[in-house]
C-alpha cells in the first residue's frame, strides 16, 4: 500500500500528460480506498504488524509517508489497541469482550 502510493504520488507530477492524467485518476481511486484511515479494513493492518519482516514500526512508518506525521500517534494507538484486543480475546482475558472487538473492526471496515 505504501509503495504503491509512493508511486502513484511520483507519477502525478509525471512531464508525460498521459502518464500524469492516468496516474492522477488512480491515486483519486487509491484515495477513495485507502484515503483515510477510517477506510482501510483494520485487520489486513494487523497482519502486517503480525508480520515480522515489517511490524509496527513499518506500519507507523507507511502512515506517516500516506497520512501525514501529525495522524501518526493516533492511528498507531488504534492499531495497538486494537491488536492488544484481539490479544485478549485469544487469551481468554475478559477485560476486552468479543463482541466490543467486532464491533470495533466492523467500524473500522466502512
Amino acid at each position: 500500500m505504501c509503495e504503491i502510493h509512493t508511486e502513484l504520488k511520483t507519477l502525478s507530477g509525471n512531464e508525460d500528460d498521459l502518464l500524469n492524467k492516468t496516474s492522477t485518476n488512480m491515486k483519486r481511486k487509491f484515495d477513495k480506498y485507502w484515503g483515510s484511515f477510517e477506510t482501510i479494513p483494520k485487520l489486513l493492518i494487523i497482519s502486517v504488524v503480525l508480520d515480522p519482516r515489517y511490524k509496527l514500526q513499518y506500519v507507523s512508518f507507511c502512515f506517516d509517508e500516506i497520512y501525514g506525521s501529525e495522524k501518526v500517534e493516533e492511528m498507531t494507538k488504534k492499531i495497538k489497541d486494537l491488536l492488544q484486543g484481539l490479544y485478549g480475546v485469544y487469551g481468554g482475558v475478559e477485560s476486552f469482550s468479543a463482541g466490543n472487538l467486532v464491533s470495533e473492526v466492523e467500524k473500522g471496515d466502512r
